[in-house]
Order: C-alpha cells, then structure tokens, then sequence
C-alpha cells in the first residue's frame, strides 16, 4: 500500500515538474491563461507598454455587470480572469463562469 502511496506522489510531482518546465518564465505571452498569469503563479508579464510614466493616463474602456449580482452574492469568491486568445473568463458571485470579448467587454 505504502508503495502505491509513493509511486503515485512520484507521479504527480513529475507532471508538476513537466509543467514547470515549459512554462515561459519571462511570461513573454501576451496572455494569462492560469491564476498568476502562468503555471508557477510569478504574476508577471514582460509586456511594457504600460509603464511608470502612462500608467497615470490609463482609463476603462469598458464595464460589465455580472446578471447574478445581488444585495448579497451567493458568494464570497474572488477571482482574478483569465484571457487566451483575447477572451477574458471570469467566474460570478453565482458561480458561473463568462467568457468576454477582452476589447469589448460583449458575451
């Protein structure tokens, strides 16, 4: 039983390491596929057209309103989106996830 035990950890920390290993650690992507912007969750992104010297200027282009918003959301849950191929998916207080058009904010 112990054996098993071990073999199977093994296994998933080699398919840990795997994904580790071909992942961009420079996050040269324009995406965010995973929570943390890649699968060790670095949270950074090469991009810099957003700098010290524009951050200031920046503005929403768009708003969008979830449909399950209530007085008080069916929960707590905070969720960063994620975006791959210019489309943001995010997850509502009602636990439904939505996929957005990421330079228009439609459904």
């Amino acid at each position: 039983m112990a054996d098993r035990s071990y073999f199977i950890c093994g296994l998933a920390a080699l398919n840990l390491a795997a994904t580790f290993a071909v992942a961009d650690p420079l996050g040269s992507s324009h995406e965010w596929p995973v929570y943390g912007g890649d699968p060790p969750g670095t949270k950074y992104s090469a991009l810099d057209r957003i700098n010290r010297t524009n951050v200031s200027r920046l503005r929403p282009v768009w708003v969008h309103r979830c449909d399950d918003m209530r007085r008080e959301p069916a929960s707590t849950i905070e969720c960063n989106p994620i975006e791959v191929d210019g489309v943001l998916y995010l997850t509502t207080p009602g636990l439904k996830v939505e996929a957005l058009d990421g330079a228009t904010g439609r459904t």
